[in-house]
């Protein structure tokens, strides 16, 4: 009986210990909302995603719509570990605080002005990394309102095919891509777009977090098969994929027509993707590679021609990417001048917010913002106009690359082809002297 009362009471005892418990954690949780002022939010995070180096929006609005250029805002992130700053943007009453901004969003991140003063809260970052992926959320305590959102950051790259034959006459067709994050899917698919069984894909994340995949398959030899290399994530909904031709057994002459016939098409087919400006030259190069298209199969000396015809196309190429890049570089030198000027503007116009503020006039000092606010506006496109002609540039160098491996290519073609011209002419001569000797009195 004397038992039965002990276990009782310590059955008693562990359950007022275990409501004391959750009461504690109930309390505890309540004074840490009340404490930071943030209600907890319900509703799911809303995904954005990006590819790293692009700009993006992290939305956030308030219903109704509301005046907020004199509140305070609050742009963090939730994910980051105890310890770490994690505030990504701080409003407060018509200015930015970058006091107690997380070093890595520095210089990164700005609000619209003219957004706030709509009820658009929505957070404009930049340059974004892998190390931005996470959970954002937006608050507004002056309503008490959170929203949150999930940023994802992913990377690709186009993958790149070899091809090894086997023992038993098929070929080994190995597809690899390197720095995709999140980590993708690899498909191989045949000529009608259906997925072939391959082998299991062999994933290995780097020290960068970043993916490289690859992927094999065994086909069979036949002339005119391409496969397509598919490389996937729907995470962020990119696609890349690569095309290849598994050739038949043909003799090494048509192999060599065929390889110079479709080095030539994949050649123009470049210069049409990446320069659109040069629209006359892209009809010259098409006339030319029709041309050749239709003396492949004639004399040698007709191929000479050919060959020739887009030498000089080539050249002519060549010479107007050096005028394009020329173009490119002053327009370059231009967009930093003015990038500088602006520069200076919001120097000045910093100078002057300071001292409204000194002065205490409120009007000057909410027209300083206003002007600011455009000035970085300005900002931002002259960094995005410089980026863009960076990239102008950097795909000139390497057109102009490609163009100069074309010319190199097709000159050691035009060599061949001139020496087997003179070993055929060699062999006319010597003909026509034996037919001579054998029928000295034929005239």
């Amino acid at each position: 009986m004397l038992s039965l009362n002990y276990k009782d009471s310590l059955k008693h005892l562990l359950i007022s210990f275990s409501a004391l418990l959750l009461l504690q954690s109930v309390i505890l949780l309540q004074l840490t909302d009340s404490c930071t002022g943030q209600s907890q939010d319900t509703e799911p995070s809303q995904l954005i995603t990006a590819l790293e180096g692009e700009d993006v929006i992290l939305p956030c609005r308030l219903e109704p719509a509301t005046n907020v250029v004199s509140k305070s805002l609050e742009w963090e992130r939730l994910d980051l570990e105890h310890g770490i700053n994690r505030f990504v943007h701080v409003w407060h009453e018509g200015q930015n605080l970058e006091v107690n901004q997380n070093p890595s969003y520095r210089g990164r991140t700005s609000l619209s002005l003219e957004k706030l003063e709509h009820g658009d809260l929505s957070l404009s970052l930049s340059d974004v990394k892998h190390s931005d992926n996470g959970r954002y959320r937006c608050y507004f305590p002056s309503q008490g309102k959170a929203s949150t959102v999930e940023l994802l950051v992913g990377s690709v790259s186009s993958p790149e095919i070899t091809a090894n034959n086997t023992d038993s006459g098929g070929v080994v067709l190995k597809c690899k891509s390197e720095g995709w994050y999140p980590k993708p899917e690899v498909l191989w698919l045949d000529g009608e777009g259906n997925v072939l069984p391959a082998g299991p894909t062999k994933t290995v994340r780097g020290p960068d977090d970043l993916y490289t995949v690859s992927r094999r398959v065994t086909v069979d030899k036949g002339h005119g098969k391409r496969f397509t290399c598919r490389v996937q994530q729907n995470n962020i909904n990119q696609t890349r994929e690569t095309r290849i031709k598994v050739k038949g057994i043909i003799s090494e002459e048509e192999q060599f027509y065929e390889d110079l016939q479709e080095a030539v098409y994949l050649f123009v087919t470049f210069v049409v993707g990446g320069l659109s400006g040069f629209i006359g030259c892209l009809i010259i190069a098409f006339i030319a590679w029709t041309y050749i298209k239709i003396t492949l199969t004639q004399r040698t000396q007709e191929e000479l021609d050919a060959l020739a015809a887009v030498l000089t196309f080539l050249k002519n190429l060549k010479k107007g990417l050096k005028i394009h890049r020329g173009e490119l570089r002053q327009q370059l030198e231009e967009t930093e001048k003015m990038e500088e000027e602006n520069k200076r503007k919001l120097q000045l116009l910093e100078q002057e917010i300071a001292q409204s503020e000194k002065e205490k006039a409120t009007d000057k000092k909410e027209g300083y913002f206003r002007e600011k606010q455009h000035l970085l506006n300005a900002q931002f496109h002259l960094e995005k106009s410089k980026d863009y002609v960076e990239k102008g540039q950097l795909n000139v160098d390497i057109l102009m690359q490609k163009t100069e491996g074309e010319i190199t290519r097709i000159k050691d073609t035009k060599r061949r082809l001139e020496k087997h011209m003179k070993m055929l002419n060699l062999q006319v001569k010597e003909s026509e002297s034996q037919s001579d000797a054998a029928h000295p009195h034929r005239d």
